[in-house]
Parts: C-alpha cells; sequence; structure tokens
C-alpha cells in the first residue's frame, strides 16, 4: 500500500489507521490474530504531543507490544509497566540486550543506542528474566509470546538463527511455565 506523504496529518493518519484494521481482519481470516506494529511518531511534535496523539489514536486499535530489551536500552523500568498497563498486554518478546557501562560512559545516553548496547539472545545480556517472568504471571499475562533472535552472533545463518531459538527456549524453561 502506498501512503500520499503530502496528505493532512488525520487524512494519513486514517489511511494508516484504516490499513491496520485491514491486516487485524486479514489475520482473523488466517487464524493468526495478533498483529503487531510500531507507534509511530510525529517528529515534528515533543514526547508529550506524540503521547496525547497516541492516546487519541491507539485505544481502539491494539494493545501493547511488551518487549523488556527496550526498556533495559533507555534505562527505564521494565518490570513497573507490565502490572500498570497489565489488561493492554497481548504480546510479549524474550529478547535480551547487554548494555556497555564503558562505551555508554565514553558516548552518553543521546548516543545512538547501537553505540553503547547489543541485542542479545535470553540470559544472554541485562533482563533479569526472574523478575521479567514473575512480573507477568502475577498479572495472568495470557498473551502471545515470541522469542526475538536479534544477536549478531546468531544472525550468520538460518541453520544459527534455529540454534539461537533452541537455546533460548533452553534458558526460559527455567523461568516459563
Amino acid at each position: 500500500m502506498r501512503f500520499d506523504l503530502r496528505a493532512r496529518p488525520s487524512a494519513k493518519r486514517k489511511t494508516y489507521v484504516d490499513h491496520i484494521h485491514a491486516l487485524i481482519d486479514a489475520s482473523a481470516i488466517l487464524g493468526v490474530n495478533m498483529v503487531t506494529t510500531f507507534l509511530g511518531r510525529d517528529p515534528k511534535k515533543t514526547v508529550e504531543e506524540n503521547l496525547e496523539i497516541a492516546k487519541e489514536v491507539w485505544p481502539p486499535i491494539l494493545g501493547i507490544n511488551y518487549d523488556p530489551s527496550h526498556f533495559v536500552w533507555q534505562q527505564i523500568d521494565y518490570i513497573k509497566p507490565i502490572y500498570e498497563f497489565k489488561d493492554r498486554i497481548f504480546h510479549v518478546h524474550y529478547k535480551d540486550i547487554k548494555i556497555y557501562q564503558d562505551k555508554l560512559a565514553d558516548v552518553g545516553v543521546m548516543a545512538c543506542p547501537l553505540e553503547y548496547m547489543t541485542p542479545k539472545l535470553p540470559g544472554l545480556g541485562d533482563v533479569d528474566w526472574g523478575k521479567y517472568v514473575s512480573a507477568l504471571t502475577d498479572i495472568r499475562c495470557k498473551g502471545n509470546s515470541v522469542i526475538e533472535v536479534e544477536d549478531k552472533a546468531c544472525e550468520g545463518s538460518l541453520d544459527d538463527a534455529k540454534k539461537a531459538v533452541i537455546q533460548s527456549a533452553r534458558y526460559l524453561r527455567n523461568f516459563v511455565i
């Protein structure tokens, strides 16, 4: 689908929202019943202005796709929002992140995140999987979950990716029932 970038924001937004609704309908027909996407933002607006738009646009469309690694590299508590948004979490990721404190000290938090962190398989980074899964079980999270292989050490071939999923699943069995 092509989007007219010259469209008024409300018309452009309607196009995107209509497209997401079509994807939701298609996923139901296919028996998938799940569509994930990024929130998006207007780069000309502040974070606060974008959050106000999100409050308007997103509630009737989708819930939350929760990935603890994104919180870790932003240095945000990744446990508290699980309780705060428990009724909106429909999909969770099992992906870890490794923060290199020495690199972070050199470049600072305003640097491109890949300058001081790297995505890793579960158990190879800084996510506390016991706390994360405990919080998900506390809220009785019944949403879908996925092991996300985004680890440079495992992206050389399809065989490497398969081994990564097996290794991740083996590790996560310590936490996920």
